[in-house]
């Protein structure tokens, strides 16, 4: 604590720290000399009077204490003492004997049942209270005190058995009436069928309810539902009716794996949603083209397939879609060259081995004039830069010029014709930091290839084994800057709700460019070989690695130029394993930067 001193040279009242007393210090203001006195000592403590009381004997101050008729008490037992007071003399129960088993009880304890004092105990087991309630109505016993008289339990516990006896019976009924119902719903099951007008007029309507929740079924197929809906949805925004076309019909080839009966409420509303927008397609491409003044055939919009009337040929279903590319075709024959031969190529790649089965001959006349503009301007475009052709996804066919005379005879069509550079050409994929798998065929008996990536950089390697349609590469560490090839994993079994294929569609001058193209469908492998998948477009090149979402090789391509897409012959991901075992060949960890555009073009040397 401070010390409070007063200047005697200017009167300022000033305080100063303890440890100075005794010192001379200067005063702030006036520099004048006063010395710091010593501090006053503490005053002692005060002692307070401690009483005990006479209760608790605890110690307290005078003030927690009261005077009770010259008794000290606290106040805790001051309180304790007013609530007994308060709650007034306790009652002491009497102890009387159980009527049944003759035990001690406090008379609160027990019950009086006609008569007779019955613990809980020979209450629970009315037999006991029974004879003990007929003891003592017989013994007529009038020294015990009198109480009053309480209800008996005994007619709610012939109440409760009762109502148990009655519930029983009543489960045992229905389930003999359930199994007469089974028995004769068997009987019916086995007895001749009756024809559906008897059937109609003698069963009645049962209202069908359709579970909420997705089946497992449904949800194995309602992803790619969701993702071709969505697709279509924005082809058709964007103008692209026939690609909308295609996949709505996709959708519901996909939806009809699922019986009507079976579906879900939830699934049943995704393809009434589905079917509403393909309607709304179909009414604006017969909009289109009545416009550009089109023949549409009178399809019908409420086909979810977009079947003409009455017509379910390929021509009726597929006639909107054939009219939709012809059109994009023929106005396109105007403008670039390049562009304009695509949309033709387009065309008869949708129209493929299905041409004789258009009858309509308007058609057929559009489509040969489409085809001779197709071989013009192949022709034109092969002359300009002939490297830059994608090789044809299949063999297509087609009528003579002279279709519409009843002329079925056909010719070939190519307008993308496989380079022999192609042919000997095969695409590589990393298996591990030093290994590659390609497609043996297109190698021949080459033992040295060169490998070259999107970024046009070139890698030799050598060819060390040969077997099930597959070729093992091997590269040079030194030849490969960094930690080496950025490798794919592959699946250690198959499992795929979607399928892609790593490709090089179209033959570049400048370095290849890799792409994904979807499959049609997920067709799994069988055991061995022997395996063929769908494509939206042919690859161009073998040894493309198919994929699923996880970006892990489940099969390996090894098709020719010439094969048709929808029937490109594959190896599976266990026969890539054994291939791999069969030449000492450890699979590596699993690569988490795997890209799936990291594959190379093989040319052999």
């Amino acid at each position: 604590m401070p010390v409070v001193v007063t200047c005697p040279t200017c009167g300022k009242r000033l305080s100063a720290s303890r440890k100075l007393a005794g010192r001379s210090v200067n005063c702030p203001h006036c520099k004048g000399v006063m010395t710091i006195p010593a501090a006053p000592p503490a005053p002692p403590p005060v002692q307070k009077a401690a009483l005990v009381c006479n209760e608790c004997g605890g110690s307290f101050p005078v003030e927690e204490v009261f005077d009770q008729n010259g008794t000290v008490i606290c106040r805790s037992c001051y309180a304790k003492g007013m609530a007994r007071s308060q709650a007034g003399p306790q009652e002491v129960a009497p102890i009387v004997s159980c009527s049944g088993c003759g035990q001690n009880f406090h008379e609160r304890d027990l019950q009086n049942v006609d008569g007779a004092m019955l613990c809980a105990s020979c209450i629970a087991n009315p037999m006991a209270a029974i004879a003990a309630v007929t003891s003592a109505t017989n013994a007529a016993s009038s020294s015990r005190p009198r109480t009053r008289k309480k209800k008996s339990p005994v007619p709610t516990i012939l109440f409760y058995g009762l109502t148990l006896i009655i519930a029983i019976a009543g489960g045992a009924w229905l389930v003999q009436k359930h199994m007469k119902e089974l028995a004769a719903s068997q009987v019916s099951a086995n007895a001749p069928q009756q024809s559906p007008s008897v059937v109609a007029a003698t069963l009645p309507t049962i209202p069908q309810t359709r579970p909420a929740q997705l089946t497992a079924q449904e949800i194995e197929y309602s992803p790619r539902i969701a993702e071709l809906h969505r697709e279509a949805k924005l082809d058709a925004k964007d103008g692209n009716f026939s690609d909308a076309a295609r996949k709505y019909r996709e959708l519901f080839d996909l939806a009809s794996k699922v019986p009507p009966g079976e579906r879900s409420s939830a699934f049943a509303d995704d393809i009434a949603s589905a079917q509403a927008d393909q309607k709304s397609l179909v009414a604006h491409m017969q909009g289109a083209m009545a416009n550009s003044g089109t023949d549409t055939g009178n399809p019908s919009s409420s086909d979810p397939s977009m079947t003409s009337v009455n017509d379910d040929s390929w021509e009726g279903q597929h006639r909107l879609e054939v009219l939709d590319l012809l059109q994009k075709a023929e106005g396109s024959a105007s403008g670039d060259k390049t562009a304009s031969f695509e949309k033709y190529t387009n065309l008869f790649k949708f129209v493929g081995d299905h041409q004789n089965e258009i009858k309509d001959p308007s058609l057929k006349q559009r489509l040969a004039k489409a085809h001779t503009t197709l071989e013009q301007l192949s022709t034109v475009v092969m002359a300009s830069a002939p490297k830059q052709m994608a090789v044809d996804s299949g063999t297509m066919t087609m009528p003579r010029a002279n279709m519409n005379k009843g002329d079925d005879e056909e010719m070939p069509i190519a307008p993308h014709v496989a380079t022999a550079k192609d042919a000997k050409q095969s695409i590589a994929v990393p298996i591990d930091r030093t290994h590659l798998i390609a497609a043996a065929g297109p190698l021949a008996s080459a033992t040295t290839v060169t490998l070259e990536d999107g970024q046009g950089t070139r890698i030799k390697a050598k060819i060390t084994a040969h077997d099930h349609g597959l070729a093992l590469l091997e590269v040079n560490p030194a030849d490969i800057s960094g930690p080496g090839l950025n490798y794919f994993n592959i699946a250690p079994r198959f499992a795929a709700l979607t399928l892609r294929c790593v490709a090089l569609p179209d033959s570049d001058v400048f370095a290849p460019t890799p792409a994904m193209i979807k499959a049609n469908d997920v067709v799994p492998p069988p055991a061995g070989e022997g395996w063929f998948v769908s494509l939206k477009q042919h690859p161009r090149l073998a040894g493309a690695p198919l994929i699923n979402s996880g970006s892990e090789v489940v099969g390996v391509i090894l098709c020719k130029p010439n094969d048709n897409r929808n029937h490109l012959p594959a190896v599976s991901a266990q026969v890539v394993r054994d291939f791999l075992k069969q030449n000492q060949v450890a699979l590596p960890p699993t690569n988490t930067d795997s890209d799936p555009f990291s594959i190379y073009e093989a040319s052999p040397d």
